[in-house]
């Protein structure tokens, strides 16, 4: 028999027998004893720390009389064999922190000796009050590092009379999190970026809210236990604390939420084969009942890999429907420790997209029509990209840091999209993009309805780390253009083009397809346009164009697309210019239904004209036209996107080129 660590003269005996009665029979079964000793940082013995033992598997806390330890800091805890948390407070009102032990095995047939050290923290304490100023008490206080990790603090409810809580941390950034108790009316709380250098108070008023409950069931079944009740700003999609806000065993659910419109989140446990639900424009006037069905799916995994075969922990798994690119909301799409990813989705055909943590040189995978029928495993390797550094700042005209800029590279020639792991401006207006090694077209895109005039480079090279400065985004106005058909129904999908009266340059206008109102928002300096609505691809609608669109102020723009006959063909059709990527020049084929006259030119990405190629009256029919890669001064056009427009009475049409050099 193994014998415990000497204490006070004595010899501690680790296997203690207890007589079990199984069906009538009786049977010696041996019980394993956890012993040490507990200390802080010094080695001085900590008096009165408190064991508790919480079995890994179950959740379960085991009821452990005797566990507290005595003058020497020592303890010995006897436990029915198993895998334990065992936790070590220290007396309530020292200065050390507690400690969370995972995964203590006690299965084998012999006991364990585990001495502790207690190290010193710093002091957070306060008082918790509601809107009138009363305590409120049994208020569960939780501590995260502003990066992520729950700090352990034993005793953190705040006191049933006096609302005064008490927690010990280390120094750091730190965010708090206040939950009162199930039940209450009143709101949990967070508060982010509290910088703890020293004992210092922090005071909490909670504010009332409504009640939000309802049961989570699978379809035409019983509860489910453990979905999270998670809720989004409408607008901003900024999360909203809420506090006890995980199902019961039988499915319920009862939470304290602000009224309001939101995003409502159901989020079933990592490994659940419930499908999780997002309800968008949730609407809470005073308190509603919400019952939500998680019908079972099909468990897709993920296991993401970097070419060496390791793991890859933090990629991020998007997961869309093929046919329509609409994205399954899947709450735990982050690759864990394993870089395994596992999401419950319903059968069906899936676009799945990888995206690498940041600051890794990993490229974004995306794997095109994957069939799920059944639950399935799929292994990717991410691919390696040398990446630069491109730098600097975006300003307004006042030089004030614009936040939240996006940047949209442009991989030349051929215009395709690169992944870029952190492609906007943080709060100050700084960026720092991480580019593969090449040449770009680089868009630099402010948010949907801001009053700020998107820009557009050409050709940036991209071979080695670089500072790109300042960039100042122009103050604009606000041209709204509503679209709708003859029907008067809106139509979706319809793309903008604004060209400048005066120099016949085609502005750079992110944001401008019609979304499913009808309405592009676009922002334009003062100036008058054309504006050139093209209908959606497949769309039986016909182009239109409103000419001398005068722009000093916000601007309001209607626009009624006529719709063509059946068997009318398209008035304007470009066929892809031969041969595409080109470099001693390229042919341009267009066909016209009707008699008119045409103007064919050609512009580079950022929507200044590069050369006319044609203008003249044809007949219906089909034309071409050449195009030699030169300018109009006859100097040869740098590599590089270019932009074929073929434009008449009868509509406009585009079409993208590479020149390469």
């Amino acid at each position: 028999m193994k014998l415990g660590r000497l204490h006070a003269g004595l010899a501690i005996p680790l296997l203690p027998l207890v007589l079990l009665t199984v069906a009538g029979a009786s049977r010696l079964v041996p019980i394993p004893c956890l012993s040490g000793f507990v200390t802080d940082t010094g080695g001085a013995p900590v008096a009165e720390a408190d064991l508790d033992f919480t079995n890994s598997i179950t959740g379960d806390r085991l009821v452990t009389p005797g566990d507290n330890t005595d003058g020497a800091g020592f303890y010995n805890v006897c436990v029915l064999p198993g895998i334990y948390d065992v936790s070590f407070a220290p007396p309530y009102g020292s200065h050390l922190m507690g400690k969370l032990v995972p995964a203590v095995d006690l299965r084998a047939d012999q006991g364990l000796e585990l001495d502790v050290t207690l190290e010193f923290g710093t002091v957070v304490s306060g008082e918790i009050t509601d809107g009138s100023g009363l305590p409120v008490g049994e208020v569960d206080v939780d501590v995260d590092r502003v990066g992520g990790g729950r700090i352990y603090t034993p005793d953190d409810n705040s006191d049933p009379v006096t609302g005064v809580y008490r927690v010990v941390i280390p120094d750091g950034l730190h965010r708090f999190r206040f939950e009162p108790p199930p039940g209450s009316r009143l709101r949990g709380a967070e508060v982010d970026s509290v910088q703890v250098d020293g004992d210092r108070s922090l005071d909490v008023s909670l504010v009332e809210g409504v009640l939000l409950a309802g049961r989570v069931s699978e379809t035409g079944g019983g509860g489910v236990l453990d979905v999270d009740v998670d809720l989004r700003h409408a607008e901003t999609g900024a999360k909203i604390f809420v506090a006890n806000n995980s199902t019961d065993e039988n499915g319920d659910y009862e939470v304290a939420v602000p009224t309001g419109t939101v995003q409502l989140r159901f989020a079933p446990v990592r490994g659940s084969r419930h499908v999780a639900a997002l309800i968008d424009d949730f609407t809470i006037g005073g308190d509603r009942d919400w019952n939500q069905d998680l019908p079972l799916g099909e468990l897709v995994t993920l296991v993401v890999r970097d070419p060496a075969g390791d793991p890859v922990p933090g990629a991020d798994v998007d997961i869309k429907i093929a046919a329509t690119g609409a994205k399954i909301f899947t709450p735990h799409d982050r690759t864990d420790i394993e870089g395994m990813s596992p999401s419950a989705v319903p059968a069906g055909m899936y676009t799945i997209q990888i995206d690498p943590p940041v600051g890794t040189i990993l490229d974004r995978l995306v794997l095109e029509t994957v069939p799920v029928v059944a639950d399935t495993t799929i292994v990717v390797v991410l691919a390696e990209v040398p990446r630069v550094s491109a730098s600097g700042r975006v300003v307004d005209e006042r030089g004030a840091g614009l936040a939240g800029i996006v940047f949209d590279p442009r991989l030349l020639p051929g215009g395709t999209g690169v992944y870029v792991p952190d492609d906007a401006t943080d709060t100050d207006g700084y960026f720092d993009l991480a580019l593969p090694t090449g040449d770009y077209d680089v868009a630099v895109v402010p948010p949907r309805g801001a009053r700020l005039v998107g820009l557009a480079f050409s050709n940036v090279t991209a071979r080695q780390d670089s500072v790109w400065g300042e960039i100042t985004l122009d103050d604009g106005w606000l041209v709204t253009v509503t679209v709708q058909d003859d029907l008067g129904r809106p139509v979706v999908d319809a793309d903008l083009d604004l060209v400048d009266t005066a120099t016949g340059e085609t502005i750079y206008t992110p944001h401008d397809n019609t979304d499913a109102t009808g309405q592009a928002i676009v922002a334009l300096p003062a100036g008058t346009f054309r504006v050139l609505v093209e209908p959606p691809t497949g769309s039986d609608l016909q182009g239109h164009a409103v000419d001398d669109v005068v722009v000093g102020s916000d601007t309001e723009v209607s626009v009624t697309l006529a719709r063509r006959s059946p068997g009318t063909p398209q008035p304007v059709t470009v066929l892809p210019n031969q041969p595409n990527p080109f470099n001693a020049g390229t042919t341009i084929t267009y066909t016209i239904s009707a008699a008119a006259d045409v103007t064919v030119a050609v512009f580079d990405a950022r929507g200044r004209r590069v050369v006319e190629l044609e203008s003249a009256s044809r007949d219906a029919g089909t034309f071409t036209v050449a195009w030699d890669g030169r300018d109009a001064r006859g100097s040869a056009a740098a590599s590089g996107t270019y932009i074929a427009e073929v434009r008449s009475s009868l509509g406009t049409q585009t079409l993208k080129m590479a020149l390469v050099r």
